[in-house]
């Protein structure tokens, strides 16, 4: 096994395991190795320094600097979403079965939906994905990522247009708390 530090077009530098150089060399001329900060498939080899053998307090650094980075990209994901979706809340199963089916103009929505309303959604084949919806303060900044949490679910987002990016056909399962209360 190798490892390289990959750079897509964007500038975004990751690190990925491959069999060999060979390996890597063909999985890239395929679009196979995707970027997984934006999702860029044009991936090259970014500058490596030798592998020298760091303290453990290094992984623990990296470990809080991806963390961090996580969380930026989600808050501008929400920030986004509440920006140009329309807030339906637990009507979410509703709105996007009527937008599917035609029945209402398409539009971007986001709200609430439980297991059960999305096991149907999925099953009736409109598409949704769980968004991690952090709060808006550092006072419990990764509380929706650790199992277990206190916070009931996920948020979700759907889009009404066909064509547009996978993203943003998509909407979430599960319940998550009253938007209209500050946190």
């Amino acid at each position: 096994m190798i490892s390289f530090n990959l750079r897509c077009q964007d500038g975004h530098v990751f690190e990925a395991w491959f069999k060999d150089g060979a390996t890597f060399d063909s999985q890239a001329a395929a679009k196979e190795v995707v970027c997984p900060i934006c999702g860029d498939r044009d991936i090259v080899k970014a500058p490596m320094a030798p592998n020298i053998a760091r303290p453990r307090d290094h992984a623990e650094a990296r470990r809080r600097a991806f963390m961090t980075a996580m969380q930026e990209r989600l808050a501008e994901l929400r920030a986004h979403i509440e920006g140009n979706f329309d807030y339906v809340g637990d009507r979410f199963a509703e709105e996007a079965r009527k937008i599917h089916y035609g029945e209402t103009e398409r539009r971007d929505i986001y709200g609430e939906a439980s297991d059960a309303e999305a096991k149907e959604l999925e099953e009736e084949g409109i598409a949704f994905a769980r968004i991690p919806w952090l709060p808006r303060t550092d006072s419990r900044r990764f509380n929706s990522l650790r199992p277990g949490s206190s916070r009931r679910g996920s948020p979700c987002c759907g889009h009404g247009s066909a064509g547009r990016a996978r993203s943003s056909d998509r909407a979430a399962r599960g319940k998550r708390q009253d938007r209209s209360r500050p946190e």
